[in-house]
């Protein structure tokens, strides 16, 4: 099984997000990383495809394109603030790292391309909302 460097450096992410949830508790995976190549679909087709996968479930699927400054805001929510610290320099220092490993895989894919995918492109970001379904019962007389 060959890996593209940029995959290794997503797989990487996976694992630094995966371990930041559980610093602050959260018992479920719900957000992380991961690598989708584009072979021959443009990316709104690959989106569109994962939106349809997702809404089979029964879940809900919001669709936005976001900068890079709400992706800072949604770090901050979801991680920084419910991190324990006594030295805000520790949050800069996580912060840094974890904008680092995008760039890491920004310039493993293309060394002369942009240094950091992440902070200079707009992203599309998908929320996803879990619905209950109620299902009928059946009688048995």
């Amino acid at each position: 099984m060959d890996i593209d460097a940029p995959e290794i450096h997503i797989l990487e992410l996976d694992g630094f997000l995966n371990a930041l949830r559980c610093l602050i508790g959260h018992p479920a995976k719900v957000f992380g990383a991961g690598y989708i190549e584009k072979v021959e679909q443009d990316l709104d087709s690959i989106i569109n495809d994962k939106i349809k996968f997702i809404e089979k479930s029964g879940c809900l699927v919001s669709r936005d394109k976001v900068d890079f400054k709400y992706i800072q805001k949604i770090f901050s929510q979801y991680i920084y603030n419910r991190l324990p610290t006594e030295d805000e320099n520790n949050l800069g220092n996580l912060d840094w790292n974890l904008v680092e490993y995008y760039g890491l895989a920004s310039t493993a894919e293309n060394e002369d391309g942009e240094w950091n995918r992440l902070v200079s492109q707009e992203h599309i970001i998908l929320a996803v909302s879990y619905t209950h379904l109620t299902l009928p019962t059946k009688r048995i007389v």
